[in-house]
Formats: C-alpha cells, sequence, structure tokens
C-alpha cells in the first residue's frame, strides 16, 4: 500500500470531472430527474430503460452501467428523488439486480438525502408496474439487511437489500471495520445474473469507495495484486467523479488493507467451535498487536483533512448538517455527571454508556443523569470500597431524603440470584410539570470485588447478567454499566456483551473485532492478555450453557 502521501499524489492525479459527453441527462425533460446539476451520467454508459408509451423520455435515469473484475457488473446510481421511483424499480426490474447496496441515510442532519423507496417491513406497496414486498429485516448498529419480494406479471424475484447506515454524513467512518463486514456481507450475496446495484445520494462518492473495493477484493483472490488507481480511473471512464474525495480515496485502502492482508478473526460457531477458538487462542499475541498498531488507519484517513465537496451546485438549497460525534454526554439540564462515554451495542449506535461509580458528592447528579438521559437499565459490576470514600453505592444502605433530591426512588421488586441482585424501581422526577413513574431496573454483580485489580468472576457470572439483561426491555433506552473506575469492568462486559450479541444473531465470534469496537469509545478498554483470554473463555460458556438461547442449530 502506498503511503499518505503517495495517496494524496495519486488521487490529484486522477482525471477530475466530466470527461465525456452527457446530453442526453442535461435534457430540459430530464434534468429535474438529477440530484445534482454536476453528476449526469455519460451518453455511451447511462442505463436505459424500456420507454413507457407516450412518453419519449421515460428511457431516463441517473444511473450508469460499470464493469467490474472478471463478470462482476455493476449499476452505480443516484438514491431515487419522489419523481424517480418508479423509475428505480423499472431498473432494478428491467437489469434483474438481485443485490442493492445503499449507503446512504434517508436523511442525514437536516438534508433528505435520498426518498424511501421501499415499503416497512412487513407490508407492500406497488411501484408503477412492480410490487414490493418488505418479508423481513436485521437492523445492526452500522447496517440494516432488508429481503424484498419483487412482484412483475406473476413473477416473482428476492432481492437482498444491504444497508449501510454508519456513514457520517460529513467525511468517513472513523473506524473502518463495519464496512468491512459489510463487504464481507456483499461477497456472501449470490448476485444471480443481473448487476449489482449501488447508489448513495449522488451515486459517486461512497459508491465508489465501496465498488472500488469489491473489485479489488475479488481481484486479489484471483491474481494475488491490485490497482487501486488503475480501478478508480477505469470507474470515473464510466461516471464521473466515483471516488470523490481524498478521505474517501484513503478509505478504501485502509478498508481493502484490513480486507485482505490482515488474517481473519472470527470464529464460526458451528461444531468445530471449541476447537477453533483453541487456535485462536494460540495466536493472540500476533492478533492484539496488529490491534494496538492499528492507529495509522486514522492517520491514514485524516491525512489531508477535508470536508466532502460543496453542495451549492445542487437543485435544491438545503443545506448539510454535521453529525455529531462528541464522545462524552451533553445533558439536557446543566449537570457535571459527564463521566459516561457511549458505546455502540450490535443492533444500535451508544446502545451503553459506561461510568465509574458515583461519589457521594455526585450521587445526585447522577441520578439527575439517569433521569435526563432516559436511562432503562443499570449494571453494577463492582459495588463501592466501603473502605474508600472516593465511592459509593448508587442506592445506599439507608435510602436519606438527600441522596437524590427531587427525584423520588420506590422499590417496585427485589429478586436475588447467585450472579447477581435485580431490583426493579419507580423513578419519578418531582421537578418535572407532568410526570409519571418511570421502570428502571438496577442488575448488581454479586462475586466481583471493588479492588480493580482482583479477578472477575468465573464467566458464567457475567454470562447470566447479560443474559437476563437482554430480557428486560428498553425501547431505545440506553443501559448504563458501572463499576469502580469506569474502564476495567465496563470494557469487559462491553467487549462481551457485543460479542455475544454478534454470536447470537451472527453466528460468528470475534473477540479482536468487538474489543475494536468498544475502543472506539475508550482506548483504555480491555487491553491485557487476560481479558482477552477471558471473552474467549466467555464465548466457550455460551455455547455450553445457552446454546439453545443462541440458537446454533
Amino acid at each position: 500500500m502506498a503511503t499518505s502521501g503517495g495517496l494524496y499524489s495519486q488521487f490529484t492525479n486522477l482525471p477530475k470531472g466530466t470527461t465525456k459527453r452527457c446530453e442526453y441527462g442535461k435534457l430540459p425533460e430530464n434534468m429535474p430527474k438529477n440530484r445534482c446539476v454536476n453528476q449526469i451520467p455519460y451518453d455511451e454508459t447511462r442505463v436505459v430503460l424500456n420507454r413507457i408509451l407516450e412518453d419519449p423520455y421515460s428511457d431516463y435515469i441517473n444511473a450508469s452501467h460499470i464493469q467490474g473484475y472478471g463478470k462482476r457488473a455493476y449499476i452505480a446510481a443516484q438514491g431515487p428523488m419522489p419523481n424517480t421511483v418508479n423509475d428505480f424499480w423499472r431498473m432494478i426490474w428491467q437489469n434483474d439486480v438481485r443485490v442493492i447496496c445503499m449507503l446512504t441515510n434517508v436523511v442525514e442532519g437536516d438534508k433528505r438525502m435520498c426518498e424511501q423507496y421501499w415499503p416497512d417491513v412487513r407490508t407492500k406497496t406497488e411501484y408503477g408496474d412492480v410490487v414490493v414486498a418488505n418479508v423481513e429485516h436485521q437492523v445492526y448498529a452500522n447496517y440494516t439487511f432488508r429481503t424484498f419480494h419483487l412482484i412483475h406479471e406473476r413473477n416473482t424475484r428476492k432481492v437482498t437489500h444491504l444497508h449501510y447506515t454508519g456513514w457520517p454524513s460529513q467525511g468517513v467512518p472513523k473506524d473502518p471495520q463495519p464496512l468491512v463486514q459489510y463487504l464481507k456481507k456483499l461477497m456472501k450475496t449470490p448476485p444471480g445474473n443481473g448487476p449489482v446495484l449501488v447508489h448513495c445520494s449522488t451515486g459517486d462518492g461512497r459508491t465508489g469507495v465501496v465498488m472500488l473495493c469489491d473489485i479489488c477484493i475479488r481481484e486479489a483472490a484471483v491474481v494475488n495484486m491490485i490497482d487501486v488507481a488503475g480501478v478508480t480511473q477505469r470507474m470515473r471512464k464510466s461516471r464521473a467523479m466515483m471516488v470523490s474525495t481524498q478521505q474517501q480515496y484513503n478509505l478504501a485502502h485502509v478498508v481493502l488493507a484490513e480486507s485482505i492482508s490482515e488474517p481473519s478473526t472470527s470464529v464460526e460457531c458451528n461444531d468445530a467451535f471449541s476447537q477453533s477458538v483453541e487456535e485462536m487462542k494460540k495466536r493472540l499475541p500476533a492478533d492484539v498487536k496488529r490491534l494496538d498498531d492499528s492507529e495509522w488507519q486514522e492517520q491514514a484517513l485524516f491525512f489531508g483533512d477535508e470536508s466532502e465537496p460543496s453542495t451549492s451546485n445542487e437543485l435544491t438549497a438545503e443545506s448539510r448538517k454535521g453529525n455529531e460525534n462528541g464522545l462524552y454526554l451533553e445533558l439536557k439540564n446543566p449537570c457535571n455527571y459527564t463521566n459516561a462515554v457511549s458505546v455502540d451495542g450490535l443492533g444500535m449506535k451508544r446502545e451503553y454508556l459506561a461510568s465509574p461509580l458515583p461519589s457521594p458528592l455526585t450521587l445526585s447528579e447522577f441520578w439527575r443523569f439517569i433521569i435526563e438521559d432516559g436511562v432503562k437499565l443499570v449494571i453494577v459490576l463492582q459495588p463501592a470500597d466501603p473502605k474508600n470514600s472516593i465511592h459509593c453505592d448508587i442506592i445506599p444502605n439507608k435510602m436519606t431524603a438527600g441522596f437524590a433530591p427531587d427525584i423520588r426512588v420506590e422499590t417496585k421488586t427485589r429478586f436475588v440470584d447467585e450472579s447477581y441482585v435485580k431490583l426493579e424501581l419507580l423513578v419519578t422526577d418531582t421537578l418535572a410539570e407532568e410526570s409519571s413513574p418511570r421502570a428502571l431496573t438496577i442488575l448488581t454483580c454479586v462475586g466481583w470485588e471493588s479492588d480493580k485489580n482482583e479477578k472477575p468472576p468465573a464467566p458464567a457470572t457475567l454470562l447470566s447478567i447479560w443474559r437476563t439483561s437482554e430480557t428486560i426491555k428498553r425501547d431505545k433506552g440506553q443501559t448504563l454499566v458501572l463499576c469502580r473506575d469506569g474502564i476495567t469492568g465496563c470494557g469487559l462486559y462491553l467487549a462481551m456483551s457485543f460479542l455475544l450479541q454478534r454470536m447470537a444473531v451472527e453466528r460468528v465470534c470475534d473477540v479482536i473485532s468487538a474489543v475494536r469496537t468498544v475502543r472506539r469509545s475508550r482506548p483504555e478498554f480491555v487491553r491485557s492478555d487476560k481479558e482477552f483470554q477471558y471473552l474467549y473463555d466467555a464465548a466457550l460458556a455460551y455455547t455450553k450453557y445457552f446454546e439453545s438461547y443462541a440458537n446454533f442449530t
């Protein structure tokens, strides 16, 4: 791979702007079908639709044919607009598209990037002559996978919709791993005989990155070499400005390095799982070193940092709003309790909050924090040390009137298990004009000493807590995880939670990926070899004790 400076030189030497004729898309009858005035498909590579009677311009859609590696073919398209949704589905049916890669959210910031061109799950809608049924979806933190059934003239086809939702509205993802996993899903999804349809909002930047990576990964598997600059140049001969920015070009290199040169750290949950885990344990020193050395990725991604190109030439006057990537939380009302960091789960961004135990001085602010941030579940991994006044239990043994001013806490039920104590509470904010009691559950681990140097309890203990937590209804409310220092216990539990969630849903165990995910929020999480070993042991215990829950068979 080239250095950051070399990538800069490569990118600046690529052909810029429009280099071929695109007169048909500029006709007055077709201009309303374009999202951007500077992204018009070339006449020679545009997707041509079958004409509808009495409409001579109904053959136009803002989309381009792009040749991949070998027999692999693509369509690069802009995201559908209100007036092109039916044309979009006509294009899919006429070209026998079986895989759609969507790389933008419908709305980002205050800007509408794309129409929602599909029906809600378990419903169907007619789009012109094509009926689309959304039969199922799987939602993850950074992507959603849907299955559509298309019906046209009594013929039915299955289409897989791979929707990447984790790309920020400006710039590029800070962590390439979710994109690496997305590309693996794309690699495993059969396209049938038709092209793979890839689109973002305008059909060039993000669209180009995913096509570039998919082409290079497939090429590397056959000839063991890639030419990123050459592939990008060939794509730009079919559609202008594919891979639009320097950051996107850098991102493609980082993703390719992860996808091609790094050995896989995932293990399939199958009959050979125990043996595979033992082999992965032997590889741990090398895998951990690669993980620790991955800081170069961020340096490469943000070398020559720049925003995405100006959208002043778009046909709408709406402006973009930058996404919020702040690590520390901001409360609705002034509050000093800002020690919590947000951590992604498998199915939801910022699903968890990790924090140290409160101190006697911050206890009331801690409870105000719970109220204002909509926390539904608190997991206490370590109790406060009675010999040390730095921390305190979140519910004192004696509930004095002042431990949570203006917040009324009532115990509804108390359940004691060998691994945890479960409290179901009703919490009322007495400051609110209209406030009704809100349910809050607290799970307190049994058997993890407050001293951070003490060993964690057996994996079965944390597994039991995690399994119980998964049965507690939280809607979109966050889960607050507490330990003595906010790092040692929290990092281990949260990495384990991500690991087990993925095992249950995807039937894949990847300890390194789980640790990478939680380290995005706090680099100090999971640093010792013993913690990595613990996570593998937890995975083994999970398959042993909760195999029916994981539904592996």
